[in-house]
């Protein structure tokens, strides 16, 4: 994550557990806006800090995740 910068908007906090969560948030990566999916956990000093565990999507790509995700969602509701 050394090419991020300080520019992101956090979009969401997805609870894993005590000590682990997953946060989307819109970056700024290698000059580009991004939607980051990343896994983070707590640190000995109790602050949030990013993992390597996550990825890195181009915004072009968002309407196919949403797209994917939806029919994730449709096939969950179909078995219930």
């Amino acid at each position: 994550m050394s090419n991020l910068t300080n520019e992101q908007e956090l979009l969401v906090v997805i609870p894993k557990s005590n000590s682990q969560r997953i946060q989307a948030s819109l970056v700024e990566y290698m000059g580009r806006n991004r939607f980051d999916l990343r896994m983070f956990y707590r640190g000995d000093d109790g602050e949030w800090m990013p993992s390597k565990r996550g990825v890195v999507i181009d915004l072009a790509h968002v309407p196919l995740l949403i797209e994917t995700l939806q029919k994730v969602q449709a096939q969950q509701e179909a078995t219930l």
